[in-house]
């Protein structure tokens, strides 16, 4: 109410970082938080107790959509997380390189590869449906603005595509 500090958590990474590269993914009533080198966690917003923990490590943006976390592993594998439990329902591997931060639109979930694409998956089963090459690779995160989406290769493009569902 007039600004103490209501509680405060320090993080201990699964390896050599404690790296917390993102902002933490927001719920009621719990924060997801991922390390660079692992764990993510989901804690209560209330007193900062952990809820659950699993093994996965991630340097992006956590996105969420109705009871699922979209996580880009720190090895080219994106990971589906019930954000009630932990759980893994799927994962895919992406492809060799670093995974940018998801982005979700409708029945999709799309994100980039640093090596060379923009993938877009099925949100349901994390199918691979589409490719879509960039020069140079992808390292910057996409955005969505209502029906279009936009990113950045590493060869400097800007793309802008029509998401269509």
């Amino acid at each position: 109410e007039n600004g103490q500090t209501r509680w405060e958590r320090q993080f201990e990474g699964g390896g050599g970082f404690t790296d917390i590269d993102a902002p933490p993914a927001l719920d009621t009533g719990r924060l997801y938080i991922a390390l660079f080198d692992g764990p993510l966690l989901a804690i209560s917003r209330e007193n900062g107790k952990t809820v659950w923990k699993i093994d996965l490590g991630s340097g992006s943006q956590i996105a969420r959509e109705g009871g699922i976390l979209y996580v880009s592993g720190s090895r080219g594998v994106l990971h589906a997380v019930n954000k009630e439990s932990g759980e893994i329902p799927w994962k895919k591997e992406v492809g060799p390189g670093a995974l940018t931060a998801p982005v979700v639109y409708k029945d999709v979930v799309v994100v980039g590869l640093s090596d060379a694409t923009m993938n877009f998956l099925r949100r349901e089963d994390g199918h691979l449906m589409y490719r879509r090459f960039a020069r140079k690779g992808i390292s910057s995160d996409p955005v969505l603005s209502e029906d279009r989406l936009f990113y950045f290769s590493n060869g400097g493009r800007l793309y802008s595509l029509k998401m269509i569902r």
